[in-house]
C-alpha cells in the first residue's frame, strides 16, 4: 500500500494530520465463472480492511511520535480504493514538535 502522513501545526499549537492510503492493485486476469465462489473467500471483507487501515494509522502515529497522547478522528473518507483520515492530536505542539514536524 502507498501511504502518506502529512502533519500540520497551526499557530495556536493545534496538531493536525492527514493520513492517506491507497492500495496497490494489480490487474487480475479474467477467470472462469467456476472460480468466482472460491475467490470470494479470499477477498477481505470491508470491516477487515477498515481495521487494517486504522491499525496502520496507529502504527504511523506511534512510529513518528506525532500524537504522544492519542488523537481524535475529525473525518474520514473511504471511497473506491482510496482511504483518507483527518485527525487532531490531544496534546498541543511543543517547541520540539514545531522543529521536527514543521517541514512535514
Amino acid at each position: 500500500m502507498n501511504e502518506t502522513f502529512v502533519t500540520n501545526i497551526t499557530e495556536d499549537g493545534t496538531k493536525l494530520f492527514t493520513y492517506h492510503v491507497q492500495p496497490i492493485m494489480d490487474e487480475r486476469p479474467e477467470l472462469p465463472d467456476s472460480w468466482e465462489e472460491p475467490l470470494k473467500s479470499w477477498i477481505a471483507p470491508w470491516d477487515t480492511i477498515d481495521h487494517q487501515i486504522y491499525t496502520m494509522l496507529d502504527n504511523k502515529v506511534a512510529m513518528t511520535g506525532y500524537c504522544r497522547e492519542g488523537y481524535i478522528e475529525l473525518s474520514s473518507d473511504f471511497s473506491g480504493s482510496s482511504y483518507q483520515i483527518h485527525g487532531e492530536c490531544y496534546e498541543a505542539a511543543s517547541a520540539e514538535d514545531r522543529t521536527w514536524f514543521s517541514a512535514s
